[in-house]
């Protein structure tokens, strides 16, 4: 057995330990807080055993988490710059502060944030530096992993301000946190910059030529189609490529569709919560390890359309939406488990 295999195996004993001393919601945050340190390999010895941690105690464990959670390695700083499109404003030794010029380097630089434009599952960025023409600058500090951010309007007068949990803070709070005077950072750059200005006209005219094509082609037969699909890679956008694979999948059933494709379209997200089984996956024939991921952490309830899950997309898809586990075939007792601490039975059912 791995040895990550046999620390999971101690994490449901020790939320349920934990909550004795902590709000539930809060148990479960730091838990997961711990998981990324030990997955991304920033702690070591008998710091990477939660069984260990439990014998330390709530408040121990909680502070040790707090210190190191937003620790970025080197890589992790280094590897900033290489996702996505994006404009460097400012480098210092503690700083790095940056425009996204697209949805990849907005979650990439967004990473660790609660913000709608750095979340991978939907493309708010779009509908920002697309349709409201706003501009966003992220303010990350390198060696807590924290960020901040400005979003500019066409107007400069106009300012919105927001912490790493997405609330809305005052210009004397930003330069508090940060030691930056957010009216100067927005007039390093013009609005209007060539640059920005450039990106955003060849993002909107892919947009506008894949709703083209698909207007056409959605009134067809609805076979597969190459230079749509040439498209949809180029763009990845979760709406797009959710309604293609759909439409093709409704009337031709299961296909083999390009990685980039499927993997947007699972991510697609339901702003309405009107299809809450997100039915992408249905129709991707063998889909890989990682859009079943992808998929379950999206929407748990998208596990009822993926045979045969491994252990940990069973664990993703539960995680996200503990009734999933209605759907799941002989689950682990760690799935088990962990639906209970989310509040549900093995049937799905909300426990009383």
């Amino acid at each position: 057995m791995r040895i990550f295999e046999l620390l999971a195996e101690g994490y449901p004993d020790t939320i349920s330990a934990f909550k004795a001393f902590a709000a539930a919601d809060v148990v479960q945050k730091t838990v997961g807080q711990f998981r990324d340190l030990v997955n991304r390999n920033q702690v070591q010895g008998n710091e990477r055993n939660i069984d260990w941690w439990r014998k330390q105690g709530w408040e121990k464990f909680s502070q040790f988490v707090s210190d190191n959670a937003a620790q970025a390695t080197k890589t992790q700083v280094k590897r900033r710059r290489a996702i996505g499109q994006s404009i460097t404003l400012e480098e210092t030794p503690d700083w790095l502060i940056v425009i996204p010029l697209d949805h990849d380097a907005s979650c990439f630089h967004g990473r660790g944030s609660d913000w709608c434009t750095a979340r991978p599952t939907a493309h708010y960025f779009d509908d920002y530096f697309l349709n409201k023409d706003v501009n966003l600058i992220y303010c990350i500090n390198k060696t807590s992993g924290d960020n901040w951010a400005i979003a500019t309007h066409p107007n400069l007068d106009q300012l919105e301000l927001f912490d790493q949990q997405n609330q809305s803070i005052t210009a004397e709070q930003f330069h508090s946190a940060t030691g930056f005077d957010p009216n100067l950072l927005v007039k390093l750059i013009p609005h209007n910059d060539p640059r920005i200005a450039q990106v955003k006209t060849v993002r909107r005219a892919l947009l506008a030529d894949i709703k083209a094509e698909m207007q056409t082609w959605i009134r067809g037969v609805r076979q597969r189609n190459p230079k749509l699909e040439a498209l949809l890679i180029k763009a990845k956008d979760p709406y797009w490529c959710d309604r293609y694979i759909e439409n093709v999948g409704h009337t031709h059933g299961v296909q083999d569709f390009p990685q980039v494709i499927a993997m947007a379209a699972v991510r697609a997200e339901d702003p309405e919560q009107v299809n809450l089984d997100y039915n992408a996956i249905m129709y991707i024939h063998n889909p890989s390890l990682t859009v079943q991921m992808a998929a379950a952490k999206t929407n748990g309830l998208s596990i009822q359309h993926i045979n045969h899950p491994s252990d940990a997309v069973q664990m993703a898809a539960v995680e996200q939406n503990g009734s999933s586990i209605q759907f799941i075939q002989d689950p682990t007792p760690k799935v088990i488990a962990t639906a209970r601490s989310l509040g549900f039975d093995q049937n799905g059912n909300k426990l009383t």
